[in-house]
């Protein structure tokens, strides 16, 4: 029986608002033929165990045909999406996991300028109505997202870690993580009104947000930590 080629696959989560809708246009380019979207699961919803059960042959499915694929020679795959750290671990061990990080609280404020832009339940509230920054980020589907996907995983345990805000260096990173040359920045669906690097908030609010967001706070250093010694492993 041939074995699986499993370190042949790119186990990638995307993290709300941190750069994964633009990553996902990189890994296609890198598996035309072997990219598989798993966006079923909506951690950030309620009624995850529910949905979760619905979406069980959905998951199945794509696991058997990855299993094939992974067979079949030594061309990539890929798997990327809305979905926890844990998911395919069990299934696929040495498969190599990526993900992006990104500042808590600017998180939170990109977060917060998409839901304006475009959640349905704003659709026919005037500009000047819709909730704030804080009434958003008191949310429950607003706090602690980057540590609710890495679901306890180690930092160690990714074999690529970008970092939105060092956006072109993450991407050489990947590049020599996977042997490849460094795939061209295509950013997208961003915020076209955001004019700095930065967003630009009051120092009580920025500290409000930290507070909301504690196991962010304490977790994100971490995987920067992680980020800088494989800069360092891969000569970045």
């Amino acid at each position: 029986m041939r074995e699986l080629n499993s370190n042949r696959l790119l186990v990638s989560i995307h993290i709300p608002k941190t750069g994964g809708q633009s990553f996902q246009y990189i890994l296609q380019s890198l598996a035309p033929n072997g990219m598989f979207l798993d966006y079923g699961d909506r951690p950030l919803s309620d009624g995850l165990t529910e949905r979760r059960m619905n979406l069980a042959r959905q998951d199945l499915t794509r696991l058997m045909t990855l299993h094939d694929r992974l067979k079949q020679g030594s061309e990539w795959s890929v798997v990327h999406g809305h979905f926890l750290s844990g998911k395919y671990r069990s299934y696929f061990p040495e498969a190599r996991f990526l993900c992006w990080i990104r500042d808590p609280v600017e998180r939170v404020c990109s977060h917060y300028a998409y839901w304006r832009r475009n959640s349905r339940e704003l659709r026919n509230v005037a500009e000047e109505e819709k909730p704030g920054i804080l009434a958003f980020a008191h949310r429950p589907s607003s706090r602690n997202v980057q540590a609710r996907f890495l679901n306890g995983a180690n930092p160690s345990s990714f074999a690529f870690i970008g970092r939105t805000e060092e956006y072109d260096r993450s991407l050489k990173l990947l590049g020599n993580t996977l042997g490849i040359s460094p795939p061209a920045a295509e950013v997208r669906n961003q915020n076209q009104d955001k004019q700095t690097t930065r967003y630009s908030i009051e120092a009580s609010t920025r500290a409000a947000i930290e507070h909301l967001n504690q196991q962010d706070m304490e977790l994100v250093p971490l995987f920067q930590e992680r980020f800088a010694v494989l800069c360092e492993q891969y000569g970045i």
